[in-house]
């Protein structure tokens, strides 16, 4: 019995933190009646998990993460960063040097 009540409690937790989520986002205006509500809930779906990217997640959308993509997506952001820093690095050297 307690798995269950364990179970439950994390399920309402979940629900609890989407309504949140719509609420924020959606300024508690869903629209006037309930097609209009499930189109701006559907949008906001849409965007949380394919769009917007979580910290938690390491700066990468749930699909993302979901789909199993995640070390190689870690690793070309890895990747592009390097270069950028080395990019910054020789640019930062020539106008350095430049101005000597």
């Amino acid at each position: 019995m307690r798995d269950f009540e364990l179970l439950r409690a994390e399920s309402n937790g979940i629900v609890e933190r989407f309504d949140g989520t719509v609420r924020d986002e959606t300024d508690n205006n869903c629209g006037n009646n309930h097609l209009q509500a499930e189109a701006i809930i559907a949008k906001l779906m849409q965007l949380y998990n394919e769009e917007r990217l979580h910290a938690t997640l390491g700066y990468m959308t749930p699909a993302t993460w979901q789909c199993g993509q995640p070390n190689g997506v870690g690793d070309e952001r890895a990747r592009r960063i390097a270069a950028a820093r080395a990019h910054r690095r020789t640019t930062n050297q020539q106008r350095f040097t430049e101005a000597d």
